[in-house]
């Protein structure tokens, strides 16, 4: 059987790579409020959650709520998966 990544580790780092962090994002850190993630960015994350995930980000779901942070981004996954 083949083992998959886990989407949310998969979430995790695609943010870091969209962010171009150096040190590691807590899941639960804030990403627009506290302007780790910009407009630019915050498209790079969907571009690379549907080229990665599979997974088909509508417009009407990317907002604060949803991109709260890395947990809020990997329940929505979760949800569409």
């Amino acid at each position: 059987m083949v083992q998959t990544a886990d989407p949310a580790e998969v979430i995790h780092r695609i943010v870091q790579e969209c962010v171009g962090a150096q040190d590691d994002i807590d899941t639960s850190h804030p990403l627009l409020q506290s302007g780790v993630v910009d407009s630019l960015s915050l498209l790079q994350i969907v571009m690379g959650i549907q080229s990665e995930l599979g997974v088909n980000v509508e417009l009407e779901e990317i907002n604060e709520q949803n991109f709260r942070d890395i947990d809020s981004i990997a329940a929505l996954v979760s949800q569409k998966s």
